[in-house]
């Protein structure tokens, strides 16, 4: 699978670092438009109910394009098939619904289905001669892919506005919905923010900018840049919230360490790439928390 998928997506792809990957390439793309003072233009698309809006057409579509082997798709289809609900009021049944969209969550099959129905997106952004470019580097880009999670990077507001537009366009004909409300977008010339009435979208709606409070990507709030002081804050109170829970609770010794381990400090690994902690910083947090 991992021939298959694009570089944009990190998602079910092996030998990577998930979502880490992609906030470490967005935080390049973010430090190098400060260091040079350029112009960047960026999107935030939130789908709704991402998993359960994909048509069963376009699975079957996507896994002939791709050509998955026989059995797979065989089995696929034939699952699909049989994927049905029933209606009851009370107590009474008012007879089967057939279900020709939607894919099943919690499974290990269900991700790699849905990352390959998004597969065509990518290759048409991909087309798309616009993105944000590196000085002195052969290198463009115009999104980042997680799961549903997309991220978008113009070089102005033009060039966001069409790489909105394409996408909504896609994500139309295969059957996915933008949720409006979680959307953002900001536009900043020579480094500075500036202020735009957002992006209109062929349906009458409209993708607003991002307020100062920032958006948050991967679980990680930014705006011009990664907002270090308020991630950090956040971080520390979760981790002392979790790290109480676990001490006053009733597991044995072995099992509260196992929980520290695996619930509260995770937290502080997930950002510690991300975000760039001072030794003091982390000697005070362990100060605070010890005492």
């Amino acid at each position: 699978m991992n021939d298959v998928l694009p570089n944009e997506q990190k998602g079910c792809r092996r030998k990577t670092r998930g979502t880490k990957d992609q906030l470490l390439i967005d935080k390049l793309v973010l430090r190098d438009r400060k260091r040079r003072h350029t112009n960047l233009s960026m999107a935030w698309i939130d789908y709704r109910k991402a998993y359960d809006m994909v048509p069963h057409s376009w699975i079957v579509e996507c896994m002939s394009m791709f050509k998955i082997a026989a059995n797979v798709r065989t089995f696929v289809e034939s699952s699909m098939e049989n994927w049905k609900t029933e209606l009851t009021s009370s107590g009474e049944s008012l007879g089967n619904v057939n279900l020709r969209r939607g894919i099943f969550q919690g499974d290990s099959l269900s991700p790699l289905i849905f990352v390959m129905c998004m597969i065509p997106l990518s290759l048409i952004l991909r087309k798309e001669k616009v993105g944000y470019e590196f000085r002195g580097k052969e290198l463009k880009i115009n999104h980042l892919l997680f799961m549903d999670d997309l991220k978008l990077f113009g070089k102005n507001k033009e060039q966001i506005d069409s790489l909105v537009k394409t996408v909504h366009i896609v994500s139309k004909d295969i059957g996915m919905e933008f949720g409006i409300k979680k959307c953002g977008m900001l536009v900043m010339k020579r480094g500075k923010i500036v202020e735009c009435n957002g992006i209109q979208l062929p349906d009458e709606e409209t993708i607003k900018s991002v307020e100062e409070d920032g958006y948050k990507y991967l679980g990680i709030l930014e705006l011009d840049k990664i907002m270090e002081g308020e991630m950090k804050r956040k971080f520390v109170k979760e981790y002392g919230r979790r790290l109480r829970l676990v001490l006053k609770s009733k597991l044995n010794g072995r099992n509260k360490i196992m929980a520290m381990n695996t619930w509260a400090v995770a937290l502080l690994r997930y950002g510690a790439g991300v975000l760039k902690w001072t030794k003091d910083e982390i000697a005070a947090m362990d100060r605070k928390h010890v005492n």
